[in-house]
């Protein structure tokens, strides 16, 4: 109830029996505020109070003022850490924070906060140089524009000695410790209902880390005869067969029809069936067409050259992607249901919110712990793993390492385990909320502008050694041109069939007789209507 009160009701007129007294304190507040502001108080080498607090600002790398975000705006960022540890409670009290008593120049203006960074190996969420200086980074750049908008100055600790948090072997453990002695830990921390109860505050969730399942992949080449004969893959099977089906109907219904037409009448029975065919499958391909005499015949020709148009239009716009056989990627596990039915080790986090949840879904799932994957630069093989649970955006950042994914050769298998979302942690103390609401209101403007997708992809796009392709799990890039394995099916298939013709020609097979040049040549002379 206490703290209800401060919250809602200015401090000095929460007890009549002080206004004297307070009165007084204002009083003495305004004569000393008017003799420092005089001319003759500021002395040859001394800065003002607001050039103070700007010098400060930017010798501990932070940012002040509320202008709005812009991409091409945003100062380059260049923090020195200060060394920190858990002897000391950095911790602020945000308890006098009132949304009622919001000033102009911010919520949180000539206010500081305390954050420790969280080691960072691969320079994503925390970016530094060779000489420990802190140059960006996805979440130093959220926590600095927030600083802008809302008007305060952050300062940021590293810590001076694992030692003290080697005794936590959970990695929750771990947070909660710094957060008792700093007001922000600024890392990916996973939101889990667990650590909400435990009194661990969240801000906005600033990264996708839903649990997926990495392993090494491998890809076997597809067969010469899948690359030839690719052309068919714009269709199934079963799309081939209806669509021989359909040219043998619309074949025996024309020839019913047309039976007295030009295009039937002079074929014998037997002939009539196959010269409806050749109509058929010509107009398909382009090589011959109807000549419909009938209503009925005119009709049944214009819906299926409609048809046939439909059909070419969506093979030809699947041929060019489809051409290209890639090959089949396959790993020793493929899935987390695959683990545990197997009982495939896998590596995850000790105590961190991925191997909860992993234990939770799977009761009897077998976990290793490891705690070198990200920082020591070990493969799974160096830690005789099969498959490591790891957070998606992680995982993003990770595959771009060589270091990490040598040839690109791990990848993620299956679909992931949840959804999960991680940001920077606090805690409920103090009365905390009250300044996490403030950071999470400015982040999700940001987020509304369109300005953390932005700030995501370039510091994505930053740390990238090697360009993986995920379905593929290769660093090799395909040909973009179509090589002679792709159309050497289509080819061959043309190439055989004017073999069959020229063969049929020679033995002449097809003709009653030769063929009259000259008769063919000669344009003037009538044709018999009677032939």
């Amino acid at each position: 109830a206490q703290a209800i009160t401060r919250w809602h009701v200015p401090r000095p007129w929460r007890r009549p029996r002080t206004m004297a007294r307070t009165m007084a304190g204002l009083a003495a507040a305004v004569l000393v505020t008017l003799l420092c502001a005089h001319p003759c108080m500021a002395g040859p080498g001394r800065a003002g109070h607001r050039g103070a607090a700007a010098a400060a600002g930017a010798q501990a790398g932070v940012a002040t003022g509320g202008r709005a975000w812009s991409p091409g705006s945003r100062k380059p960022i260049s923090i020195r850490p200060s060394i920190g540890g858990l002897e000391i409670n950095r911790r602020g009290d945000w308890c006098d924070l009132s949304y009622a008593h919001i000033p102009p120049e911010g919520p949180l203006a000539s206010r500081k906060v305390t954050v420790m960074l969280q080691d960072d190996p691969m320079n994503f969420l925390v970016a530094k140089n060779s000489s420990g200086m802190v140059t960006g980074g996805y979440f130093v750049e959220v926590m600095d524009e927030v600083a802008r908008k809302a008007g305060f100055t952050w300062e940021a600790y590293v810590m001076n000695d694992t030692s003290p948090l080697d005794i936590y072997v959970r990695f929750t453990d771990k947070v909660f410790a710094i957060v008792r002695k700093y007001d922000i830990f600024l890392g990916g921390v996973a939101i889990r209902p667990d650590r909400r109860i435990s009194g661990m505050l969240f801000g906005f969730p600033l990264l996708a880390d839903d649990p997926v399942l990495v392993a090494y992949v491998s890809v076997d080449d597809p067969s010469l005869l899948a690359i030839m004969f690719s052309f068919m893959r714009p269709f199934s099977v079963w799309s081939w067969i209806a669509l021989l089906a359909s040219f043998l109907i619309i074949a025996a219904v024309y020839t019913v029809i047309e039976w007295s037409g030009e295009d039937i009448k002079e074929h014998t029975p037997s002939q009539a069936l196959c010269q409806g065919l050749f109509l058929t499958i010509g107009s398909f391909t382009g090589g011959a067409g109807f000549g419909p005499t009938t209503r009925p015949g005119r009709f049944l020709t214009v819906t299926w050259t409609f048809a046939v148009l439909l059909l070419t239009s969506a093979y030809t716009a699947n041929l060019a992607s489809l051409l290209v056989v890639k090959g089949r990627t396959h790993g020793e596990v493929t899935d987390f249901k695959d683990a545990v039915r197997r009982r495939i080790p896998l590596c995850s986090l000790p105590g961190g919110a991925h191997e909860t949840a992993l234990k939770q879904r799977y009761p009897d799932a077998l976990v290793s712990d490891y705690h070198d994957f990200r920082s020591g630069g070990n493969t799974l093989k160096e830690l005789d793993c099969h498959g490591a649970v790891i957070g998606k955006s992680r995982w993003e950042a990770m595959k771009r390492q060589p270091y990490l994914n040598p040839d690109c050769a791990m990848d993620t298998v299956g679909q992931s385990l949840l959804t999960m979302q991680s940001s920077f942690a606090g805690l409920d103390e103090n009365c905390e909320g009250r300044l996490m609401h403030v950071l999470n209101a400015h982040i999700q403007r940001l987020y509304e502008e369109g300005a953390l997708d932005e700030m995501y992809d370039r510091n994505m796009h930053r740390i990238a050694k090697q360009d993986c392709d995920i379905s593929m799990g290769s660093n090799i890039e395909e040909e973009s041109a179509l090589g002679i394995k792709q159309v050497g099916g289509i080819l061959g298939l043309s190439l055989l069939a004017s073999l069959v013709a020229l063969a049929w020609h020679a033995f002449g097979g097809g003709f009653s007789g030769k063929v009259d040049f000259e008769a063919m040549s000669d344009s003037d002379s009538p044709r018999d209507s009677s032939s």
